[in-house]
């Protein structure tokens, strides 16, 4: 995860990637605030959880092989999803409550469309997700995935095919 996550998050990914139950999860989760390990903060949606960078960095390097493979398409399928709701939402009368969550995400979504690419996973559609919401709403792809400058824009662009005009 990059810039946190919620705990509905945190167990979805632990559950599918590492074949951790969500008591399992919360039991670490508890460890590793009581080590300062990771922080909590408050959040749209309960609060979140996040590592300091050298931790991130650190247990990034333990994740190899199979299990990574494993835990990097259970991290997609769960912001493919939350893109996917995000997509519905922005149609609805709560739309700045769900630009507010995109942007919350907005690292996990932006490392969730870079790992799927790099698998090749073409079932995990994170990326034509979010450029659904994009036409759905009417807005432009740096609302929906908050890219932030032109280079990666232009880097996005070019891993999608260059399907997305200026």
């Amino acid at each position: 995860f990059r810039g946190g996550a919620s705990l509905d998050a945190l167990e979805r990914v632990a559950a599918e990637g590492a074949d951790l139950s969500p008591d399992r999860v919360v039991d670490l989760l508890d460890a590793l605030v009581s080590h300062s390990l990771v922080v909590t903060r408050p959040g749209d949606d309960g609060g979140r959880y996040d590592q300091l960078e050298p931790v991130a960095q650190y247990a990034r390097t333990l994740l190899l092989g199979d299990e990574a493979v494993r835990v990097f398409r259970a991290h997609a399928g769960w912001f493919q999803e939350r893109a996917a709701a995000a997509a519905a939402g922005y149609e609805g009368d709560r739309q700045v409550e769900w630009l507010q969550r995109v942007e919350q995400d907005e690292a996990n979504i932006l490392v969730a469309i870079d790992r799927s690419l790099d698998l090749g996973d073409v079932e995990f559609d994170a990326v034509g997700c979010v450029l659904d919401q994009a036409v759905a709403v009417d807005i432009d792809i740096e609302i929906a995935v908050r890219v932030e400058n032109d280079h990666d824009r232009r880097d996005l662009e070019q891993r999608i095919g260059g399907g997305v005009e200026a």
